[in-house]
């Protein structure tokens, strides 16, 4: 992971991660390291609903036609000493948009979301993604925000519109 260093996997493609797929306004604090996300679901990626391709399969509510704008997901992963990192690789596979939060702080944004939306807000202009089965590879992003230790990655992905008929995710970080 350092300058002329081999790359190191900090989080792979399938890791499990915590959820919550209940329509529910978590607010900001869900995204903060220290959040108590120990009443959530947890199950490997990929996971989502609509495409028979899920290791996890999430709920969308009680409704097909009025689907949940969001759901949370959060992991944690190590990094033993940060001063040798310098970027990070992200491969991500959403459906429709996503934010992706670094130890409390946005580190990535599909460009059909904006920050700050509130939990029960679609996409920007109902946009969904460009290829929903490929992961896109999002390279040399900065190692600014990890720390020694625990890192904990939150990610909320939001719905086209209320009526999006599949949701996925799954996502990689590579130093």
């Amino acid at each position: 992971g350092g300058a002329g260093g081999e790359p190191i996997e900090l989080l792979s493609l399938g890791s499990t991660w915590k959820y919550l797929d209940d329509g529910s306004d978590q607010g900001i604090g869900w995204r903060a390291p220290g959040f108590d996300d120990a009443n959530w679901e947890s199950g490997p990626a990929e996971l989502g609903y609509g495409d028979d391709d899920e290791e996890t399969e999430l709920s969308y509510g009680e409704s097909r036609n009025n689907k949940h704008a969001t759901t949370y997901f959060r992991t944690n992963f190590q990094v033993e000493d940060t001063s040798q990192i310098t970027g990070l690789d992200l491969r991500l596979l959403y459906d429709d948009g996503a934010i992706v939060y670094l130890n409390g702080e946005e580190f990535y944004r599909t460009s059909n979301m904006s920050s700050n939306m509130e939990y029960d807000e679609y996409t920007v202009d109902g946009d969904d993604t460009p290829d929903e089965d490929e992961i896109f590879l999002i390279p040399d992003l900065p190692s600014a925000l990890l720390v020694d230790g625990t890192n904990t990655l939150a990610v909320e992905i939001k719905q086209g519109d209320e009526s999006s008929s599949d949701i996925s995710f799954n996502l990689a970080l590579t130093a």
